[in-house]
């Protein structure tokens, strides 16, 4: 009730059985509120000044467990290339095959370029080979670039593009 009041002092339902203060009561309640008011405005209020600390506080200690999580996430996720098996003499002419017509199709049969950009080491030589292995298995969206991660893992992803970096190798 004296939330309301505070709130909206001219504004109290007298059909619902509320009693009206008496004016020196009103008086005293919009003082209140006034004073509390200006307290804050000048910055007088040590809770408001406590409780945006608190606030502050927590805010970064939330935004600081969220970027270290993630950032944990993110180097387990990023494993070098050395600890990543290459695939087997089958898959690796499967994946040859793949390059040269699926891709081929977009980057040209020799892959010097076409619908998308060419795939040759001099065009990929200032790529991380990491941000090649991403566009490979998640593409471009907004381009012609479509994601591969349902054909190939990654491990096949950073295969072919080591294989595209030195020069990818002929069909047999």
């Amino acid at each position: 009730m004296l939330t309301l009041l505070i709130m909206f002092p001219n504004v109290i339902p007298a059909q619902a059985g509320i009693q009206q203060p008496s004016r020196a009561r009103h008086s005293n309640i919009c003082a209140a509120r006034d004073e509390g008011l200006d307290s804050r405005l000048r910055g007088n209020d040590t809770n408001l000044e406590k409780s945006s600390l608190q606030a502050c506080v927590f805010f970064f200690l939330c935004m600081t467990n969220f970027l270290l999580s993630n950032l944990s996430m993110a180097a387990q996720a990023i494993a070098p290339a050395s600890s990543i098996e290459s695939p087997n003499a089958k898959r690796r002419a499967e994946l040859v095959s793949l390059v040269r017509q699926d891709c081929g199709s977009c980057h040209g049969m020799t892959l010097k370029g076409g619908l998308g950009p060419a795939l040759l080491p001099d065009a990929l030589k200032d790529k991380p080979a990491d941000s090649l292995q991403a566009t490979i298995l998640q593409g471009r969206p907004g381009s012609a670039m479509p994601p591969w991660q349902r054909f190939l893992n990654e491990a096949e992803a950073a295969w072919i593009v080591t294989q595209l970096q030195k020069g990818f190798p002929d069909e047999k």
